[in-house]
């Protein structure tokens, strides 16, 4: 898992060198990553109004539960959440059940599932639900 963390941070480093300097409409993900570990990920950028720039959330894909993708928050280094697949719902973490390490968070910590929640502090607009990987097995996102 802590390489998990060195790949996501340098991916939230890349992508705010190489972001656009001007405010999203709307918010997007990058292009999907694999990794030989059982997992893949992409980033969510969007502009935050709060902090006037752009703002990522990276969403983890795992090759053993295909029905989730979790999401983390590259400036606190925690999981907040997860998208089903199966119901198109989201379940947000309270911030005390958030942790730096899927493995760490009990399944009974998940909530029922919700609609999708904002983008970041500030925001307006909700997140977007996850893409599909196209080359993981059984994954359920649409």
């Amino acid at each position: 898992m802590k390489t998990i963390r060195n790949i996501i941070a340098a991916l939230v480093l890349a992508a705010g060198l190489f972001g656009s300097a001007t405010p999203a409409e709307a918010g997007t993900y990058s292009r999907l990553s694999y990794s030989s570990r059982g997992y893949a990920y992409r980033t969510y950028s969007y502009y935050s109004h709060t902090y006037r720039s752009q703002r990522y959330h990276v969403a983890v894909y795992l090759k053993t539960q295909t029905r989730y993708v979790y999401y983390y928050n590259s400036h606190n280094r925690k999981y907040w959440g997860r998208y089903d697949c199966q119901t198109g719902k989201y379940q947000l973490l309270p911030k005390c059940q958030q942790r730096e390490m899927i493995a760490e968070i009990p399944e009974s910590a998940f909530p029922a599932g919700g609609k999708m929640p904002m983008e970041g502090e500030g925001s307006t607009e909700s997140l977007l639900p996850p893409p599909e990987p196209a080359q993981m097995p059984k994954a359920g996102c649409k």
